[in-house]
């Protein structure tokens, strides 16, 4: 979406800084849709293409939850699959690269995802990493009417080193899901989501 309207959407928050989206390799690999990608400032989800990325003075946006995310979001909840994805803050110690928690209110609500097949459709994912999210919206594929606003918190500084322990990305990690938290509870009632709670699994 990004490459339809990137003054709204990224000029106005973050100007001047490059970036890219990072974006699950399967995606890559079909014709048409890999063009599209491309043209839409996404680039391969691998570790060495946003390492390369962030040498090169990219910043990166990525979705940490993934594939798994996207296909056992429910409509109403704000639930994130972050527990266990830390190679993106890995990454971000090695090239010494702020972190910037970001949360976008109101995604979950434009459709309705079916469980049709989930186990299947799961399975796809951690064998081939191919998400195939089914979803429904008011009419066909057609989003229900919802206000979507993203919100982004202060960067959070890492202390650049080549091969950081375990320790230290388990420790940035932890303060980055904090910081999260935090941008989402002191940001919930000013989108209609005042008992709203943030499950992080």
């Amino acid at each position: 979406m990004f490459g339809f309207s990137t003054k709204h959407l990224w000029d106005k928050v973050f100007p001047d800084i490059d970036f890219r989206v990072l974006t699950a390799t399967a995606a890559l690999r079909v014709p048409v849709i890999r063009e599209m990608w491309l043209w839409t400032f996404c680039i391969d989800a691998s570790a060495s293409v946003a390492r390369r990325a962030l040498l090169a003075g990219k910043s990166l946006l990525l979705y940490p939850g993934g594939e798994r995310e996207q296909m056992m979001t429910v409509r109403g909840k704000h639930k994130l699959y972050l527990k266990n994805r830390k190679g993106f803050v890995k990454i971000a110690i090695e090239r010494g690269a702020s972190l910037v928690p970001v949360y976008v209110f109101g995604e979950t609500d434009l459709y309705e995802h079916s469980s049709l097949f989930l186990d299947l459709r799961v399975k796809l994912v951690k064998d081939f990493g191919v998400a195939i999210p089914l979803i429904y919206g008011q009419a066909g594929l057609l989003p229900y009417p919802t206000h979507v606003t993203a919100v982004a918190g202060e960067p959070i500084p890492t202390k650049q080193c080549d091969k950081p322990t375990q320790e230290q990305v388990d420790k940035m990690h932890e303060l980055y899901m904090n910081k999260l938290k935090e941008l989402f509870d002191m940001n919930k009632a000013d989108h209609g989501a005042p008992n709203a709670v943030l499950e992080i699994e």
